[in-house]
């Protein structure tokens, strides 16, 4: 686990220096990128819902943001911080209570949500809703036909194909495994070719391997989308696939900030009671400059500083496998 990899590692970087591991840029806007165009804008936004026991609940409250191309963000914070809010007022299914959104140039308060849907495409939590067919590939046929989409079979193969998913194509979406569902749900979003895909909680309630295949399609999705924003309690996928977090609560952003600024602040992770995935907290004990955001980046910090026939010599999964149990796996999930 984490302490023993501390205990055994530790004295190697004492003696070869300190590694640096390499952390993704991101965060909030540059001046660079406030001279494009944002393709998400919310400005004074607020949100909630009436109560039995304390009236209004204020969800958001004059939140102001903007989402350029480009962008993978994840939103995190505690239950009712305003993660799956904020989705569906981009998605246009519900309208903000006061301020704007505006989604690709038009405002959601006065656009259909079934003519955002042509640009933004949302994968809901509970994926099962997505199936209406019984195959996948009716499933993706049955979005592109309704959107009036040329070439559909050759467009159904194709994302099938380019997603790994052609061993699921004749199965009834409704009778698979979650892991199962979450990956052809997220296929079926794909082959719109949208602008902007949102997914609340992709990973959630999944075993290890269904999330590693699930944040595989994350960055395969990126070639084919511009931005990506993603909802999750599951500080893993957010470390090692955003290049963007917002953390959310008290109905505004908290904090705008690339994963490893976030991670590292312990009075921002005290405050919203998020906790440090394993990687980010085996980089802190160990000293290293900059915290680590996936295993990945773990086993090439340490083999650039111990070198690789030290990383090699710890056999098997490497340095990076460590704690990688699905009940350790489940613990990486922030506030529930």
């Amino acid at each position: 686990n984490c302490r023993w990899l501390c205990d055994s590692l530790y004295g190697f970087l004492a003696e070869h220096g300190r590694a640096t591991a390499g952390a993704d840029t991101g965060g909030a806007p540059t001046d660079g990128e406030q001279d494009r165009d944002a393709l998400v804008t919310m400005r004074g936004v607020g949100h909630g819902y009436p109560t039995l026991r304390e009236g209004y609940n204020h969800v958001l409250d004059g939140l102001d943001l903007e989402l350029y191309a480009g962008d993978r963000v994840a939103l995190v914070g505690a239950n009712g911080s305003g993660k799956s809010t904020l989705l569906r007022l981009l998605t246009g299914l519900e309208s903000p209570d006061r301020g704007t959104v505006t989604v690709l140039g038009r405002d959601t308060s006065e656009t259909l949500p079934e003519q955002l849907a042509d640009d933004t495409v949302y994968i809901h939590q509970n994926p099962e809703e997505m199936f209406v067919e019984d195959t996948v590939r009716k499933d993706i046929a049955y979005y592109l036909e309704n959107r009036d989409a040329p070439n559909v079979d050759d467009r159904v193969d194709e994302i099938l194909a380019y997603l790994d998913l052609e061993h699921l194509a004749d199965r009834d979406g409704r009778l698979m495994s979650l892991g199962q569902q979450r990956r052809a749900s997220l296929g079926i979003g794909l082959a719109t070719d949208p602008t902007v895909v949102l997914l609340d909680e992709p990973t959630g309630s999944l075993d290890l391997q269904s999330r590693r295949e699930v944040t595989g399609m994350l960055r395969k999705a990126e070639s084919r989308v511009e931005t990506v924003v993603v909802a999750s309690h599951d500080l893993q996928l957010v470390a090692a696939w955003a290049n963007r977090v917002l953390v959310m609560g008290e109905g505004e952003v908290l904090a705008d900030a690339p994963p490893a600024a976030v991670f590292s602040d312990p009075d921002l992770l005290a405050e919203t009671d998020l906790r440090q995935p394993q990687v980010v907290e085996l980089s802190r004990r160990l000293g290293l400059e900059s915290p680590a955001l996936s295993t990945d980046a773990m086993c090439e910090t340490l083999a650039r500083s111990l070198g690789d026939d030290v990383v090699e010599a710890g056999g098997g999964g490497g340095i990076g496998e460590a704690g990688d149990s699905d009940d350790e796996a489940e613990s990486d999930g922030g506030a529930r």
